[in-house]
């Protein structure tokens, strides 16, 4: 895969020397290969842009793959008629892109074939779903937007940062601009293991959507 020729185990193993057991490596490149344009556009610099996007991202949601789910645990239940939560059930952030709330557990679930509303744990206990949820969310058709097809490009991290956490990090006067400059740091780093120039527009507040911080 573009996964495996980007980064391999040998990379992968000195990046995340404290990695949970369940954070396999082969795992990873088994779910990457599921999506074969993801790191594997034919554009050598969007490829390994996409790649140190996505270790930037899962460093920052995972603390670099040392949490499988999130610390601060909550039922993040929005019900619908559509989208309903099972009784007992928590769906607060799992994996290494911390898949959360009850409307993306169950898309994700549709598209694996899986009830993950009545057992959302499992993201968090099954050595390919754990990577295949951040991998799922990476290349969905989300309503604000695809980060697979815009990350590897001038601003894309930003609007990755956007679609991941853009509620807390981006817009007017976000609530939790450290935690994107936390993301930006590690972006930048992996670029460099990677070989890879970063760009320009790397935050929210300077890339051309969406409303600024005043």
């Amino acid at each position: 895969s573009g996964l495996a020729n980007i980064l391999p185990e040998e990379l992968f193993l000195q990046i995340f020397p404290q990695a949970l057991p369940i954070y396999k490596y082969e795992n990873l490149v088994a779910i990457a290969d599921k999506y074969p344009e993801f790191a594997n556009t034919g554009n050598a610099d969007v490829d390994r842009r996409e790649v140190a996007a996505f270790l930037g991202q899962i460093s920052l949601e995972s603390g670099d793959l040392r949490y499988v789910e999130e610390i601060n645990k909550s039922t993040m239940c929005q019900q619908s008629a559509e989208y309903p939560c099972a009784a007992g059930k928590q769906y607060f952030g799992r994996g290494p892109i911390q898949l959360s709330w009850n409307y993306n557990y169950k898309d994700f679930g549709k598209a694996v074939n899986l009830d993950l509303v009545a057992s959302p744990e499992r993201v968090a206990t099954d050595y390919d779903l754990v990577w295949w949820s951040a991998l799922w969310y990476w290349n969905d058709e989300r309503w604000n937007g695809n980060i697979h097809k815009v990350v590897g490009h001038p601003g894309g991290f930003a609007k990755a940062t956007n679609i991941i956490n853009g509620g807390l990090e981006c817009g007017v006067n976000p609530r939790n601009r450290d935690s994107e400059k936390s993301r930006i740091a590690s972006f930048k780093k992996f670029c460099d293991l990677l070989g890879v120039a970063p760009g320009d527009n790397l935050s929210c507040q300077t890339a051309d959507f969406p409303p600024k911080a005043l």
